[in-house]
């Protein structure tokens, strides 16, 4: 058993995480997969003028497709926390921390009102070379202010406020 103290790590994803990771991709996917093998083994389905085994065809390449892109944006998503000196990533089961110095670049986009973090690191590391996470603006901010050494060794200093 080790006596080290844990490090104290700061959470700096948004709560909107694990609604888009794991509730929004289930609850859409249970209800229109339903209303899918329900139109699929329907009868004559009248939907305005189009053919029922067209519509069925659309409903169907539709419906494959948001599962398709939910699993290329929404399931990428990770939980992020920082301490002084590691970054720990999780997917709310596993939680895998890294060094900086493992960390090759950090690079931000703006999506609407999200603020979307990508780390890649220099080795792949349990969930890939790249670990993608929606930040909570005012915590980053806030961590990145208390500590700006972090900031500068991931390169992160736009995200700090200037007094």
């Amino acid at each position: 058993m080790s006596t080290e103290p844990t490090p104290k790590t700061f959470n700096v994803s948004s709560n909107s995480t694990v609604f888009l990771k794991y509730f929004l991709p289930t609850i859409w996917t249970v209800f229109f997969g339903t209303l899918f093998v329900v139109i699929l083994f329907a009868g004559q389905v009248n939907v305005g003028t189009i053919d029922s085994t067209i519509f069925k065809y659309i409903y169907g390449f539709a419906f494959l497709a948001i599962i398709i892109f939910m699993y290329f944006t929404f399931f990428k998503l990770k939980r992020v926390e920082f301490d002084e000196s590691s970054v720990y990533i999780t997917n709310y089961v596993k939680v895998y921390r890294y060094p900086f110095s493992s960390i090759e670049h950090v690079t931000k986009h703006h999506y609407g009102w999200w603020l979307i973090y990508r780390i890649e690191l220099k080795e792949a590391g349990f969930f890939g070379k790249k670990s993608t996470f929606i930040a909570s603006k005012k915590r980053l901010t806030a961590f990145l202010n208390d500590n700006p050494e972090v900031a500068l060794a991931l390169k992160m200093e736009e995200t700090l406020i200037k007094n």
